[in-house]
């Protein structure tokens, strides 16, 4: 009888292992049968385009999820089983950190607000509710942990949120290990529909909150034609930067003169954070100078706007330490009939550049444009093509999604 039962389960293993493997080669037979795509050079350095992945959907009766690099693309039913379970984004902090502190990753949220690494630490801050006794007020906590590399050493520990009563949700914007403590950057909603920002400092080697700080209180629904919001701009990850800069500004749709929806900003006001010594500073930015336009990266002591122009994308530089504007600027996008309108276009700023993808009207295409934040000149310039020799079938369409960017985050 046990014989008998050991050759149900060899069978049954068989018949897994063989039907599993057939419909991984039956997916990538059919994926070869979809074509191959490349970014192909029209200007500049090609070497700017290769950490370039942009994740698009191939249409040609199904849709099929498509990743474009310099070199080549991959279609989702080519990956494997391990590579699907990552997700469209395999180039997030948090996976980044996976791959290199497993132990001190397993069970943490994956959430790349909630990490910081530098050379010396790994901080990890979450938001932690008790959900098996309801979604109540009193449940908010911190659920803290950061590792030592030097030594090895990992403290982990939980802290209630100060006054948690007295809001409905918290949000983990950033986190920041500096000399000794960590700075936790969080919005908070009340029950009444105002939010706050604050940054709360704790000392994680005492397990211990040290302050905590309101950055700015707003109402998001002021009965107006808009909105009001507020947010922590990006920062470059690799520069560990001094500064933290929040932003609140009023957000207002109009009509533009083709009839379609423009998305303004307008009072933008800044919170200037020190990280090094707590202090922090607001200002009010002249109307005039950066109407319309976005916060979008803190890189060093510079603070990069960025806004649609008539022929490009404007960038206005702003110097946080001088308290003025020190470059504005509009990288060229050079346009055909076939380029969709620049508001369908992906826009990324990071490791002093700025990254563009612009589809074409008929999703056939997409143009690339790489730049230099600090100088204005264009990097490179290419075009989403078949690979040399690949033949494009009748009646397919791409549709551009996001656009990464190897190495940052």
């Amino acid at each position: 009888m046990r014989i008998k039962k050991y050759w149900k389960m060899v069978l049954l293993v068989t018949v897994i292992v063989f039907t599993v493997g057939a419909y991984y080669v039956q997916s990538r037979f059919a994926a070869a049968q979809y074509p191959d795509f490349v970014i192909r050079k029209v200007s500049g350095d090609e070497r700017e385009a290769e950490p370039i992945l942009i994740h698009s959907t191939y249409h040609e009766g199904e849709g099929e999820n498509l990743w474009i690099r310099a070199g080549g693309s991959e279609y989702w039913r080519e990956q494997s089983y391990f590579e699907r379970l990552k997700g469209a984004n395999s180039f997030s902090f948090t996976k980044h950190l996976q791959k290199k502190y497993r132990n001190f990753m397993r069970g943490k949220e994956e959430n790349d607000n909630s990490f910081f690494e530098d050379r010396d630490f790994v901080g990890y801050a979450a938001i932690e509710t008790n959900l098996l006794r309801g979604y109540e007020p009193t449940d908010f906590a911190f659920t803290v942990a950061c590792l030592d590399k030097k030594r090895k050493d990992t403290v982990s520990f939980r802290l209630p949120v100060p006054d948690r009563e007295q809001y409905r949700i918290v949000y983990v914007e950033k986190v920041h290990v500096i000399n000794g403590v960590m700075k936790v950057m969080t919005t908070n909603e009340r029950p009444d529909g105002s939010t706050e920002d604050h940054v709360y400092t704790i000392d994680w080697r005492r397990k211990k909150m040290l302050n905590d700080e309101k950055i700015f209180s707003f109402v998001h629904d002021d009965g107006g034609s808009g909105y009001m919001t507020a947010f922590v701009v990006k920062d470059d990850r690799k520069r560990r930067d001094r500064y933290a800069v929040f932003a609140k500004m009023r957000v207002e749709d109009v009509e533009g003169e083709d009839g379609q929806t423009i998305t303004n900003t307008k009072n933008v006001e800044l919170a200037i954070y020190d990280l090094e010594t707590g202090e922090r500073r607001t200002e009010r930015l002249p109307e005039q100078a950066i109407a319309g336009a976005e916060p979008a990266l803190v890189s060093g002591s510079t603070l990069y706007f960025q806004k649609l122009a008539e022929n490009g994308i404007q960038i206005i530089a702003y110097d946080l330490e001088k308290g003025k504007i020190i470059s504005d600027r509009v990288f060229a996008v050079p346009r055909s009939e076939r380029d969709s309108s620049l508001r369908d276009s992906i826009i990324k700023l990071t490791n002093e550049r700025i990254y563009v993808a612009v589809p074409d009207t008929d999703a056939k295409t997409g143009k690339i444009l790489i730049g230099d934040l600090k100088s204005g000149k264009t990097l490179y310039e290419g075009r989403i093509a078949a690979k040399e020799g690949g033949d494009l079938p009748k009646g397919y369409r791409i549709t551009l999604l996001d656009l990464n960017v190897e190495g940052t985050f």
